[in-house]
């Protein structure tokens, strides 16, 4: 989901609570196992939902929006690049937002912009 006006946008990748169609398709890739073409072309959402199955894994929890989190999720996304030139990865790393906000944050934030737009 996007929503957005003038002065806000917000964004819902489903990534921190994939609906199971969802889940099933990201968990169901197998990066180690892909040509490099195809590894390149996984969607970003794909790997940030393999990311927060390891962060989850390895920490036993979600990640939380601070610097040490993110930067822990950030390394885990890294590791998972097999090629320097992967810009889906980059583009994952630039989207850990998603993955470590606070969803009572958004939840206001929604509020906000749905009255805003009916003024």
């Amino acid at each position: 989901m996007k929503l957005n006006d003038k002065d806000k946008t917000i964004r819902d990748t489903c990534v921190g609570n994939p609906f199971k169609e969802l889940n099933d398709f990201a968990m169901g890739m197998d990066l180690q196992s892909m040509t490099e073409i195809d590894h390149k072309h996984v969607p970003y959402v794909v790997i940030l939902i393999k990311a927060l199955k390891i962060f989850k894994d390895k920490f036993n929890r979600n990640p939380n929006n601070n610097q040490a989190d993110k930067k822990a999720f950030k390394e885990i996304i890294i590791s998972m690049k097999k090629y320097q030139d992967e810009e889906n990865f980059e583009q994952a790393i630039s989207f850990i937002y998603d993955v470590t906000k606070d969803y009572l944050d958004v939840l206001i934030e929604f509020k906000f912009i749905i009255k805003n737009f009916s003024k």
